[in-house]
């Protein structure tokens, strides 16, 4: 099954070029053109990672990524990753190296982007899985990971 990605973009031209790179490369691709828009989708459909631009009406990216973390479950929270132009205005705004898992600047290389793409989507795979081991655990009473490391024999 691929992988769903939410693309968040109010320029078409960008929003387009986006979606077709990451269709042509296996991915379920969505779109939304606003902060708001973004969030509602996010919070009502399964997305595994979401391309989310600074500068977005209605609510702007950051806004929306500092309310995903506070309404979704950890386990629920897609990757999220900044684009911008603006880096210098975003970093000034605070809390975007805790609300964005990575931040690319614009203009867009598309190669290094599809790079960042395969590597989020890995590590929210990772982390999910990590997550739903802690709640294993927990539900027997363990407090951390188990620490025994078993080897099978060949």
């Amino acid at each position: 099954m691929a992988s769903r990605i939410l693309v968040v973009e109010d320029d078409e031209l960008q929003q387009d070029a986006l979606k077709s790179v990451l269709e042509k490369n296996g991915y379920d691709v969505g779109v939304a053109s606003d902060g708001l828009q973004a969030v509602n989708e996010l919070l009502q459909g399964h997305y595994d990672l979401a391309i989310v631009d600074y500068h977005i009406p209605e609510v702007d990216g950051l806004a929306s990524a500092k309310m995903l973390r506070k309404l979704m479950d950890k386990g629920a929270l897609p990757r999220l990753v900044a684009i911008t132009a603006d880096s210098p205005g975003l970093m000034a705004s605070g809390g975007a190296q805790s609300s964005f898992d990575v931040i690319i600047q614009k203009p867009l290389d598309f190669p290094e982007m599809l790079q960042v793409v395969k590597t989020q989507l890995e590590r929210g795979t990772a982390a999910t899985r990590l997550d739903a081991a802690h709640a294993i655990w927990r539900e027997h009473g363990l407090v951390a990971a188990p620490a025994a490391l078993v080897i099978p024999e060949y």
